[in-house]
């Protein structure tokens, strides 16, 4: 009886050992595919042209002296829109000479840096369509950040004192692919200084130079 039981057992397993073997190639079964997947990687290129107005080279600027300049910004061989973004850089305010109309004036407190940009004054704008003119799609680039035009708006520009920045400018507008704005900033020498602590004086034969750098993100999905 035993033997005949351990046999049994023996056969049992065999039993299960081939049905694990053969019993699993039954099942029906079907095999699909999404072929030829791929990316290509969009495209943005920030071109500078147009006028040749910018960068300024402005000599013996004086009181009563005012100006513009203009640059065109285009995002060219591009597949996607891109964000503009504004900022200033590389400042340097030079004292030069201090001459005799100088001396002891009050006010004459930076004589390593120069006191030009204390009475220059600056206003910018993104001229969206090109027609020279701050108006209705525009965006002002002032003291305080991005202004898009409206009926009340008003020029509020920016001074470059010594040791002060202004911008950056972040997220001025969208770019779209192939599209053109004009950058236009205009200067001013007031003839009459805006602070009577400051006799416009301390200025003679000083310099100020900046660099305007311009830079075009991806615009986020």
């Amino acid at each position: 009886m035993k033997k005949k039981l351990m046999l049994l057992m023996s056969a049992l397993a065999i039993g299960t050992f081939v049905f694990g073997m053969f019993g699993t190639g039954a099942w029906y079964s079907d095999t699909e595919a999404t072929p030829n997947n791929a990316f290509t990687a969009g495209s943005l290129d920030l071109q500078l042209s147009g006028s040749q107005s910018l960068p300024f080279s402005v000599v013996n600027v004086v009181p009563g002296q005012s100006g513009m300049g203009k640059v065109t910004l285009s995002n060219v061989d591009c597949s996607i829109p891109g964000t503009l973004n504004v900022s200033l850089a590389n400042m340097v305010h030079s004292e030069n000479l201090i001459i005799e109309p100088e001396v002891g004036l009050n006010g004459e407190y930076t004589p390593d840096l120069g006191e030009l940009g204390i009475f220059l004054n600056f206003t910018a704008f993104v001229d969206v369509n090109q027609n020279g003119t701050y108006d209705s799609g525009d965006f002002q680039l002032s003291y305080n950040g991005v202004h898009p035009y409206s009926s009340i708006n008003y020029f509020a520009g920016w001074k470059l004192w010594p040791g002060r920045t202004m911008g950056p400018w972040n997220n001025v507008m969208t770019l779209a692919c192939d599209q053109s704005v004009d950058l236009v900033i205009m200067y001013d020498f007031p003839t009459e200084s805006q602070d009577a602590n400051y006799s416009q004086n301390i200025s003679m034969t000083d310099g100020l130079k900046f660099d305007v750098v311009f830079t075009l993100t991806q615009v986020h999905p």
